[in-house]
């Protein structure tokens, strides 16, 4: 399985996501926007642990969507 970081520029937070969530899809987004806006910009693919990483390379808190890691 294969994971995507969300960074988000408004809130200070990065959040790690299985990318069959439907937030994800694949790195689109919930609203099928580009993959970088001015809002936040998906990060990935990547496995578990390489989210990981990246997910603490952004300097910001970090989380699980509360949607696919039930």
């Amino acid at each position: 399985m294969k994971y995507w970081v969300y960074v988000n520029r408004p809130v200070p937070k990065a959040r790690i996501h299985k990318e069959s969530c439907h937030c994800c899809k694949e790195g689109e987004g919930f609203h099928n926007r580009p993959r970088k806006t001015e809002h936040g910009e998906w990060l990935g693919p990547f496995m578990f642990e390489k989210a990981n990483v990246v997910a603490e390379g952004t300097n910001k808190p970090i989380s699980k969507c509360k949607h696919c890691f039930k």
